[in-house]
């Protein structure tokens, strides 16, 4: 099968959005499929076609930004194109061209899945509410034109107004983890050396510190 998957963010770019995308292209490449990704040329050294691992990166050069979004005017020609050549799309939300692939594949009875990752949640204030408000209208538009919807949890979809407006096409899947081995004794060092007198929990959090996490209400309960 060949699969297109579209994308704001894709490697060299780090954060647990482009990690999931990543882990599961690899793994749709290992069971025999050919993957696609379709995502934004972020830094201009970056290569505007790649392989990397089995998976086939194709690049849009980025016109402007806004915010965490980005502006890519060629972006829908070459959408075009690739789903001509592909048999299924899967998208990853929040990203403002969800829609334009949608419809798209939607015209040429493409199934489409989505995997809705978070709620975007910007900071206060007048622009980011806009921009907030206009990408929770696009991402609507991409739902309504998508087979399926994807989240990790089910705790993540009933607390979530976005995903439960789509409740009779979602799916929840958990996300792809991978976990290194780690030696009893790293764990017996690693308490000695953070909690030596073993009479309080450690909260751990491996995460980009953004508003959207909520790391202000773990620090308010820390009393």
């Amino acid at each position: 099968m060949k699969i297109l998957v579209a994308i704001t963010y894709y490697r060299p770019h780090m954060s647990g959005l482009t990690i999931y995308a990543e882990r599961l292209a690899k793994s749709l490449v290992k069971r025999g499929n050919s993957v696609t990704i379709l995502t934004s040329q972020f830094s201009p050294d970056l290569p505007l076609r790649e392989e990397m691992e089995g998976v086939n990166i194709v690049r849009v050069p980025v016109l402007v930004r806004i915010s965490k979004g980005v502006v890519m005017p060629s972006f829908g020609i070459l959408a075009g194109r690739l789903l001509k050549e592909h048999d299924v799309v899967l998208l990853h939300l929040p990203q403002f061209d969800a829609v334009r692939i949608a419809i798209r594949a939607w015209l040429r009875r493409k199934p489409v899945a989505m995997t809705y990752h978070c709620d975007l949640q910007l900071p206060r204030g007048v622009f980011n509410w806009i921009v907030n408000q206009v990408v929770l209208l696009l991402n609507n538009l991409a739902a309504v034109f998508s087979d399926r919807i994807v989240t990790y949890t089910k705790d993540y979809a009933e607390n979530s107004r976005f995903v439960m407006r789509f409740r009779k096409k979602l799916r929840v899947i958990n996300p792809p983890v991978e976990l290194p081995p780690v030696a009893k004794k790293d764990i017996e060092s690693f308490g000695v050396a953070n909690n030596p007198d073993n009479q309080h929990p450690i909260i751990g959090m491996a995460a980009r510190f953004a508003s959207e996490k909520g790391v202000e209400f773990l620090l308010y309960a820390l009393e």
